[in-house]
């Protein structure tokens, strides 16, 4: 698995007082649209800085990029198509928020 760390990254964790990052999958339903009623369940990848002291289970494994802890769990894993993960931080006017691409969404 490589981890791509993008520009600002860094600073933003500094910011927040962490060097660790957990990639989670978050998990919806939607309508198959057939209007029989039928959902179908789907995950959409989420990325967080991580508090210091938290921990996670065996359902998440540890990767270390550029300095930085990173616990992507088992789904997000299954859900990377070439193994490459880019963290970068993207900027709206006053607002910064990371994203992570090379995920796509899982469905069950």
């Amino acid at each position: 698995m490589e981890i791509v760390i993008g520009a600002g990254v860094k600073e933003y964790l500094e910011k927040v007082a962490t060097n660790r990052l957990v990639i989670n999958m978050i998990p919806g339903e939607t309508s198959t649209g057939c209007g029989c009623g039928k959902t179908r369940r789907f995950y959409t990848p989420d990325i967080r800085p991580a508090k210091m002291d938290e921990q996670f289970g065996k359902g998440f494994q540890k990767f270390q990029s550029d300095g930085l802890d990173i616990w992507i769990s088992e789904k997000a894993l299954s859900g990377s198509n070439d193994r490459t993960v880019t963290v970068s931080l993207k900027k709206t006017f006053f607002i910064e928020r990371l994203e992570c691409t090379g995920i796509e969404l899982v469905f069950d």
